[in-house]
């Protein structure tokens, strides 16, 4: 990620020494100017709350109270409408509204600490690092104290935190860099969640489309659980050389060239009963979208698709036939679908997105998002072997490598800074046989796919 798009999206995530901070600030029509200015006026208005409570000698839970409905006032608009102050607030703001949206702040807290837990299992636990055998896990923990608060004044106390005190410098940065990132991206969170992206409200969600789809896509109590097992072609990247599915006594003992899934089959409601694999899964994480693609906030136009729904089937020659199915009942009026592609039949040997410099040609696919429901959901159709490929494959057909790359180049290094961890992000790749290596760092890399590989095989 460049640094001015980083600037330009998430200006505060940037982890800049003084000497670069006022490189970048010294025009002052530029956002990072702004952004500057704008913590330096919050800041001002807690200062001023701070020492007032000094002076009239109120308790902690007081001046907390006052510091937090402070905050709120200067964030979303004053609750004080008398005072006489125009605002153009997120939301007519009250004191219920400030109970509840404070509730929303702690929820996208703990998003947040999700969101590191989830990119923590990108990385194994043990990696060479500049020559030596570092635990990643242990050195990329964040701070006990960032991890444990959600209280944005606390958050934005440790953030202004001197280098004065114990501990090596290095300690005393990550603690400020890591709790002015939880703000940062809490309140991306929070922006997120008020859109209607809560993770739970996405579960919510899909679990409604699914019983839609069951009910009438597929031909009714036709669903059965199946094992999928795969013979993988160590001649080919470990593409799909055959499956089939596994009887109730089958025992299957574990290869590296054998892949196992256990899933739902469906029966598509037809005269040619053509068997269906369908997966559905709400998006996790929009806010690493927002940082991969520079989008600040939820733009439907960008970041639309909290859902992805998945058709996966045997024989490829029915694809046609699914894709005219699940048109009829996701979206029989027009206006409904955009951003179709597809990378299947006479497409075949191009990107499934061409806008995505990251996607590989084999990754095969026909693909579209959809609103369902008052929710935009990502649509997928694909063979059985394709599917197989993305969970195996040793190139960038692999769904988990793909993932990675994008977090090597956009996310890591943004809040894991190399220059306090010496950890070496691979950030530049170019493409050799189908697969994407780096230009450097190539042995970490190898690390880091390995890892992610063993992982996805155990089901991510």
């Amino acid at each position: 990620m460049s640094e001015t798009g980083l600037a330009r999206k998430f200006p505060s995530l940037m982890f800049l020494r003084a000497a670069e901070l006022g490189r970048m600030v010294r025009d002052q029509h530029s956002v990072m100017y702004g952004e500057t200015v704008r913590w330096r006026m919050l800041f001002a208005k807690l200062d001023q709350v701070t020492a007032k409570a000094e002076q009239l000698n109120w308790s902690d839970q007081v001046r907390m109270e006052v510091q937090l409905q402070t905050l709120h006032d200067y964030y979303v608009g004053s609750l004080r409408r008398a005072s006489g102050r125009k605002t153009i607030p997120m939301y007519e703001g009250c004191p219920a509204d400030f109970e509840r949206n404070y509730r929303i702040w702690r929820d996208a807290c703990r998003d947040v600490e999700e969101l590191y837990d989830y990119l923590i299992s990108y990385l194994p636990r043990y990696a060479e690092v500049r020559g030596q055998n570092r635990d990643l896990h242990h050195r990329l923990r964040r701070p006990d104290e960032v991890r444990s608060t959600h209280n944005p004044i606390k958050l934005i106390e440790l953030a202004r935190r001197t280098q004065k005190g114990k501990g090596e410098w290095v300690d005393r940065i990550w603690i400020r860099h890591a709790a002015q990132a939880k703000l940062v991206l809490a309140q991306a969170c929070f922006e997120y969640r008020r859109a209607g992206y809560a993770s739970e409200t996405l579960e919510d969600e899909s679990v409604l489309i699914k019983r839609l789809l069951e009910r009438t896509l597929f031909k009714r109590a036709s669903k059965q659980k199946v094992r999928i097992i795969a013979s993988l072609d160590p001649e080919r990247a470990y593409a799909c050389h055959d499956y089939h599915y596994a009887g109730p006594r089958e025992t299957i003992p574990p290869l590296s060239t054998r892949f196992m899934l256990e899933t739902n089959r469906y029966i598509l409601a037809s005269d040619k009963n053509i068997p269906i694999m369908f997966f559905i899964r709400p998006k996790r994480f929009p806010v690493l979208k927002g940082l991969i693609k520079d989008i600040r906030f939820p733009q439907l136009a960008n970041i639309g698709d909290g859902i992805a729904m998945t058709f996966a089937i045997d024989d490829e020659t029915h694809l046609d036939e699914v894709v005219s199915a699940v048109r009829r009942v996701l979206a029989p009026c027009p206006g409904m679908v955009c951003d179709q592609d597809s990378n299947l039949g006479h497409r075949e040997g191009r990107r499934l997105d061409q806008r995505n410099t990251n996607s590989s040609h084999r990754f095969r696919a026909m693909k579209y998002n959809a609103s369902i429901a008052d929710r935009i959901v990502e649509v997928q159709f694909l063979s059985m072997r394709d599917f197989i490929d993305s969970k195996c494959r040793h190139d960038d057909a692999h769904h988990g490598c793909y993932k990675l790359k994008q977090y090597c180049k956009d996310i890591l290094p943004v809040l894991f800074p190399e220059v306090l961890f010496e950890i070496d992000w691979p950030s530049d790749f170019v493409e050799c046989n189908g697969s994407s290596m780096p230009t450097k760092h190539l042995g970490f890399w190898e690390e880091l796919v390995a890892h992610v590989r063993a992982y996805d095989s155990k089901g991510r």
